[in-house]
């Protein structure tokens, strides 16, 4: 995002700033906030309560939520096409399928809450899209191999790389869509 910023930008006097919202001191100073898959991680009231010490009157804050963590697009089968794949790898390999993931879903923000948290702190909602892509079941593979004993505990680290490429060899031109909703909020006023 920094990169696209800097290319759109160029010439103008402008400051790019990778942090999160804790280092977010008294004399930073900011015309925008642009965050990618960090705002679903954190409360939202003391989220805008930061943002709104840092963003100038008038300035921008553009987020997005991914599906399961925005109540409006939470229902629903997404990003599951990996399950049948790891299954049909195990039992190729003689092996017992994984076990389903054991944690539900996160808590979902509400509209309720975005719009309370926003407008207490004095940002405007000015767009909302909601996106669709087309993602390689592949990448929902590669999301559940981060956990080092997944797709069998204690599973040999050669027998686990088989297990992968296999996983990777049946999922290739399989394709499912992940949803994500962006948000542009603008700052009005002082907190209300």
């Amino acid at each position: 995002m920094l990169n696209i910023a800097r290319v759109n930008l160029a010439g103008r006097p402008a400051r790019f700033f990778a942090m999160g919202l804790d280092e977010a001191g008294c004399d930073l100073h900011a015309v925008a906030a642009i965050a990618s898959a960090s705002m679903q991680f954190i409360d939202l009231e003391p989220a805008f309560a930061t943002l709104a010490r840092v963003i100038a009157p008038g300035g921008h804050v553009v987020f997005n939520l991914w599906w399961h963590h925005w109540e409006e697009t939470a229902a629903g089968e997404r990003m599951s096409g990996w399950f049948p794949i790891a299954c049909a790898a195990c039992l190729d390999a003689q092996l017992p399928p994984p076990e389903t993931p054991a944690s539900g879903p996160p808590k979902a923000k509400t509209r309720t809450d975005l719009m309370s948290a926003s407008h207490r702190h004095g940002f405007q909602p000015l767009a909302e899209h909601c996106d669709e892509y087309l993602t390689p079941v592949g990448f929902g593979v590669d999301y559940q191999a981060m956990d080092p004993e997944w797709p069998l505990k204690g599973c040999a680290p050669e027998d686990r790389r088989a297990l992968l490429n296999k996983m990777h060899e049946l999922a290739q031109g399989k394709f499912e869509a992940l949803v994500s909703t962006r948000f542009l909020f603008q700052r009005t006023a002082e907190d209300r």
